[in-house]
């Protein structure tokens, strides 16, 4: 099955999420509605693979190598608090 990892940036173009999904606009529209991170977001990059598999892995490797702000599994950078970034 075809999945999609995307890439979340904000208006300086910082790196905020990084996510899998086989369905990418009802991944997109639960964000919206359940992730207070989303309305800092003004760009998503996509990029389609084959499967569900190359998809995880290019996510796992997109989270440890590009340290994603606010992705808080997969990412051994993560250090926000993510009260005080949404607050801002």
């Amino acid at each position: 099955m075809k999945s999609t990892v995307y890439r979340c940036f904000d208006k300086n173009g910082i790196l905020l999420y990084v996510g899998s999904t086989i369905n990418i606009q009802t991944r997109l529209e639960r964000h919206k509605h359940k992730s207070l991170w989303y309305r800092k977001v003004e760009t998503i990059k996509l990029k389609h693979f084959a499967n569900k598999q190359k998809a995880y892995a290019e996510e796992i490797r997109a989270c440890m190598e590009e340290s994603p702000k606010l992705n808080k599994q997969l990412n051994p950078n993560y250090c926000f608090k993510t009260k005080t970034f949404h607050n801002k």
